[in-house]
């Protein structure tokens, strides 16, 4: 045990270790997904603005 009352992660099971190093991994590909779709709903915000703008001349 740590001095703070935390196991460490060593002493924790193996299965308490995987979830932690899986939840990491999803997290970033999340978050890239989630990068990716923002990404490309600005660029068809964009246009559709573009768009918009032509339309109303």
């Amino acid at each position: 045990m740590l001095k703070d009352g935390l196991p460490k992660l060593e002493s924790l099971p193996p299965f308490f270790n995987a979830p932690i190093g899986f939840q990491s991994y999803g997290l970033k590909s999340v978050m890239t997904r989630a990068g990716k779709f923002r990404s490309e709903v600005a660029s068809t915000v964009g246009s559709f603005q573009k768009n918009l703008r032509a339309g109303a001349m």
